[in-house]
């Protein structure tokens, strides 16, 4: 029986840990330093719920404005997002907010798979004040109608769990709507889930 295939997007502004979220889920190791292109593309296997599926997941790489020419292929190609912010950083989130509209627009769905993340959370131990708390995110995502983990790429914390919550809202939305992207007015929408054209998922990194 062949393996489920999804394709997923991390979308947020530079530095906030987006290629270190993907290689540390890839690879297993930490990259401090990582000097991505404007888009890399990443393939890996998750078994979600007993089901195992594989991921095609694209990191932008932090080039999320509204004059970047790939943006509208990003979200028109994606069947799911992790829309990414670095707790030290109050900006990161609300440019969120923004990206969120544009995706909601363009899919004409007001409940397409979003999950909010909250990168660096490692830098609490360091007793040092964040930009952003831990209520900041998840009234947010509250607000959204959408799961809100806090994770460390650095630490390898709660790295899985908001892929494997994406999955599960990509899954509830194919098997009650047949994956269709225009949903706008349907309200039955598991909770925390948010909400023919050339594929840029062509040439992925496979690990």
């Amino acid at each position: 029986m062949p393996k489920e295939k999804l394709k997923i997007v991390l979308l947020g502004g530079g530095a906030v840990g987006k290629s270190s979220l993907t290689l540390r889920l890839t690879t297993g190791k930490f990259f401090e330093d990582y000097d991505p292109t404007i888009e890399d593309c990443h393939i890996t296997t998750l078994v979600v719920d007993g089901q195992p599926v594989i991921l095609e997941i694209l990191d932008t790489a932090g080039q999320e404005d509204f004059h970047n020419s790939f943006m509208d292929q990003w979200i028109e190609s994606a069947q799911g997002f992790l829309l990414v912010y670095s707790i030290e950083s109050s900006q990161s989130l609300d440019m969120l907010l923004a990206l969120r509209d544009r995706i909601l627009l363009t899919n004409n769905d007001e409940n397409f798979p979003i999950v909010l993340v909250g990168n660096k959370s490692d830098v609490r131990k360091e007793e040092k004040e964040v930009a952003v708390s831990y209520e900041d995110g998840k009234t947010l995502a509250d607000r959204w109608g959408a799961s809100f983990f806090e994770v460390s790429a650095k630490e390898s914390k709660m790295l899985k769990e908001p892929f494997e919550q994406l999955v599960r809202c990509i899954r509830y939305r194919k098997r009650h709507f047949g994956g269709s992207r225009h949903l706008a007015h349907t309200k039955d929408i598991t909770p925390g889930c948010g909400g023919n054209r050339m594929s840029i998922f062509g040439l992925c990194t496979i690990l």
